[in-house]
């Protein structure tokens, strides 16, 4: 469990985020996985056609707002929330599509950026994975408003993408490098990344990851502490 700087007079708002894996047909128990995590919003990964036909149907009479962006090629991506979207759209760079919403929280508006960025497989592809990053970071730090960034970056905390989108973005690591959520073999996984960072003024607590039946991926879940009157 890891704490990040708590604001006081704050509301949460608990995020978690899952990996599927494409091709994993446990679907139903990833459903109950997904929704045992208590989350307020949900970040889905690697959502195909099959996958989205399954997480409208499982998920949305718990979550009854959600945008897809469904794909066949490992990159598709869903959001689903307890609460109203103020605004959501999909965007990508270089082939990678990532989701940007703003939820109406009681406290206040909170935008949520749900990405995957490409894996680094190749000299091209890790060209993509940067180019995404930096893109989010300049996108990001255009809008001053509480923001929580979740997703499979592709990059790990000592890498040097990892450490300049940080420092281009303004957002905190929520999960350390201890928090490892792939590859998901048995009872361990080897190498942090999954992601969660915040905004400047926002805290968390709760931070840990659970198991994703049938993926090769760990879940990751926090309670995203924002302060009172959120803007």
């Amino acid at each position: 469990v890891t704490t990040h700087d708590v604001p006081t007079g704050q509301g949460t708002l608990r995020i978690a985020h899952l990996n599927v894996y494409q091709m994993n047909r446990r679907h139903d128990e990833v459903l109950r996985s997904a929704i045992a995590s208590g989350a307020d919003v949900l970040s889905l990964q690697e959502v195909s056609d099959e996958w989205a036909d399954a997480l409208r149907e499982g998920l949305a009479p718990t979550y009854p707002y959600s945008h897809v962006e469904a794909r066949n090629n490992c990159y598709g991506i869903a959001l689903f929330s307890k609460l109203p979207f103020a605004d959501v759209q999909t965007s990508g760079v270089e082939g990678a599509p990532f989701i940007e919403a703003v939820v109406r929280s009681e406290h206040g508006p909170v935008r949520i950026v749900s990405v995957h960025a490409t894996s680094p497989i190749s000299y091209a592809h890790f060209q993509r994975r940067n180019a995404l990053l930096k893109h989010l970071a300049t996108t990001i730090g255009a809008r001053a408003m509480p923001t929580v960034l979740v997703g499979d970056l592709n990059t790990v905390h000592w890498d040097r993408a990892y450490r300049n989108f940080h420092t281009r973005s303004g957002l905190q690591p929520v999960n350390g490098p201890a928090l490892r959520t792939w590859p998901s073999i048995g009872p361990i996984a080897l190498i942090p990344l999954d992601h969660l960072m915040i905004s400047s003024g926002l805290g968390a607590t709760d931070v840990h990851r659970f198991t994703i039946p049938g993926s090769d991926h760990r879940g990751i879940v926090a309670d995203i502490h924002l302060p009172a009157h959120a803007s």
